[in-house]
C-alpha cells in the first residue's frame, strides 16, 4: 500500500492511532520583544540593576576623580534625536523593514539625517532597528531652544549640535545639495558603460586621477 502523505501530523502512543495533531509552523516569525523580555523598557530596567555599571565606570574614570565618577548623572536628557540609516537593510525581514518605513517614510534614503521626538513610543520603534541605524542627541548651543522663527536659520551637525547662521539668508534646501543629480551618471547607465567595454572585450579603465597617463581609454 503506498504511503498517504497527510497535511497533519501522526502521533502514534500504545498503537493507537491520532492524526488531529495540527502541523507545526517552523517559519521566520517575527520577534516579539515584550513577551522575551527584551524591549528598550527591560534593558533600561536591567542596565539600572547591573552592578557591573558603576563597576566600569569607576574603572574608566579619569586619576583622582573616583568621587566624580560615583556622582549620578544631573544633565537631562536631550528632546530630540537626529538618527540616519548607515546601511542597505539588504537580508533584513519585511518587518523590519516595516518599521524602517513607519520612522523614516518610503522613500528613506541612507544616510540622509531625520530628527525624532524621544518619546516612549519612538524609543521603541527605533530600537527595533537599532541595528542599522546611528543615532545622537540634539544639543542647543547655549543650552537655549530656539524658536519657530529661528527655523529658516538652523543648521545641525552630525553630532547632533545645533547651532544659528543668522549672519546670513535664510538656508534654502536647494543651498544644501552637495551634488548634482544632472551632472553625473545614474547607477544604471555606468553599468552599461562598463557591460559593453566588458562585452566588446575591451579594457576597463576608467578615466580619474589615478590611472597611469600612459594608459588610455580606446574606443
Amino acid at each position: 500500500m503506498a504511503k498517504v502523505i497527510r497535511n497533519r501530523w501522526v502521533f502514534r502512543p500504545h498503537g493507537k492511532w491520532h492524526r488531529y495533531l495540527p502541523r507545526r509552523n517552523d517559519a521566520v516569525k517575527e520577534f516579539d520583544y515584550l513577551s522575551s523580555g527584551s524591549s528598550l523598557s527591560d534593558f533600561r530596567r536591567d542596565f539600572a540593576e547591573d552592578d557591573r555599571t558603576a563597576t566600569m565606570t569607576a574603572a574608566f574614570a579619569a586619576p583622582g576623580d573616583t568621587a566624580a565618577a560615583a556622582a549620578p548623572s544631573t544633565s537631562h536628557p536631550s528632546k530630540l534625536w537626529l538618527a540616519w540609516i548607515y546601511r542597505e537593510p539588504t537580508g533584513e525581514p519585511k518587518w523590519t523593514k516595516a518599521s524602517i518605513e513607519g520612522l523614516f517614510g518610503k522613500k528613506w534614503k541612507v544616510g540622509r539625517m531625520e530628527v525624532f521626538k524621544n518619546t516612549v513610543a519612538t524609543n521603541e520603534e527605533l530600537w527595533k532597528v537599532k541595528h542599522l541605524i546611528d543615532l545622537r542627541p540634539v544639543s542647543f548651543s547655549g543650552g537655549v531652544e530656539p524658536t519657530e522663527a529661528d527655523l529658516p536659520y538652523l543648521k545641525i551637525a552630525t553630532d547632533g549640535s545645533v547651532s544659528m547662521a543668522k549672519d546670513g539668508a535664510a538656508l534654502r534646501e536647494e543651498d544644501l545639495k552637495l551634488t548634482d543629480d544632472t551632472k553625473h551618471f545614474t547607477p544604471s547607465q555606468l553599468r552599461s558603460q562598463l557591460a559593453r567595454r566588458y562585452f566588446g572585450y575591451k579594457d576597463v579603465h576608467e578615466a580619474n586621477v589615478y590611472t597611469p597617463k600612459n594608459r588610455v581609454l580606446i574606443e
